[in-house]
């Protein structure tokens, strides 16, 4: 039985990016992994939720816009395989693994994002907002 993942939350304003950066990679020494973090750069959001090998990632333009939500076009979308994931208040969530990336993607994600304020176009995107965008860079 492998033993339980460390529970990591982290949330940063990006004022200085090598510094969030840094903390991001200490973060990322401790796989595997559960939390949640959040990173505001200017006005936009990216949040991402761990459960050790897996993470389901959010993009929000700004507070309460509907935003994107990752999706795997990797994973086969009829699969019914959900993933768990714990928030920090306790509430556990499921997502479809087709909405899931690795761990490591999502790391990837987060230091594009903290560096550039974009994120990677090869990860898929849902617009939940309907207003057409196909990718939270446009």
């Amino acid at each position: 039985m492998r033993p339980k993942p460390a529970r990591r939350d982290l949330q940063l304003v990006v004022g200085d990016a090598a510094a969030a950066l840094k903390r991001l990679r200490v973060l990322q020494t401790r796989e595997p992994v559960d939390g949640e973090v959040s990173i505001e750069r200017n006005s936009a959001i990216l949040h991402v939720l761990l459960a050790a090998e897996r993470a389901f990632m959010m993009f929000l333009r700004e507070v309460g816009d509907p935003g994107f939500h990752a999706r795997n076009p990797q994973v086969e979308a009829k699969t019914r395989e959900m993933v768990l994931f714990v928030l920090k208040n306790g509430q556990a969530d499921q997502y479809p693994l087709a909405t899931t990336y690795p761990v490591a993607d999502a790391f990837r994600t987060m230091a594009m994002f903290v560096a550039t304020g974009r994120v990677p176009e090869d990860i898929g995107w849902h617009n939940d907002s309907g207003d057409r965008k196909s990718t939270p860079n446009a």
